[in-house]
């Protein structure tokens, strides 16, 4: 359950995910990563549309599970050719069937680094 909630969660489509959050995770998500910390599903929604670094693709490459805690391991590949493709591992904390949290490790340097606006 919890293996196949993180699997769908990280390949809905970015467009459509704000609008979704509520079918994945609690309303009190908690959210961080190098760029941003988040509180509660309308922040982390806002987060997601605020997004300047636009990615057309998302390849999951293993997700381990440990009871309510998933850890998954995918690349992004940005439509900006500065930054390329970046490596993310994600720690989920899942709770009654819901995301509780999400901790977000990767090198953001590419994405900071890039002056260009895409």
């Amino acid at each position: 359950m919890t293996k196949h909630l993180v699997e769908q969660f990280l390949t809905s489509p970015l467009q459509s995910l704000p609008k979704n959050l509520d079918q994945f995770c609690n309303p009190e998500l908690k959210f961080s990563s190098p760029l941003a910390k988040t509180q509660g599903l309308i922040e982390f929604a806002m987060f997601l549309l605020d997004i300047r670094w636009k990615f057309t693709e998302l390849q999951l490459k293993k997700i381990f599970v440990d009871g309510d805690d998933v850890c998954a391991v995918y690349t992004k590949t940005s439509m900006n050719p500065d930054v390329g493709e970046l490596l993310f591992t994600d720690l989920f904390k899942i709770q009654n069937g819901k995301i509780l949290s999400i901790e977000s490790i990767f090198n953001a340097k590419p994405l900071l680094d890039s002056s260009a606006e895409i």
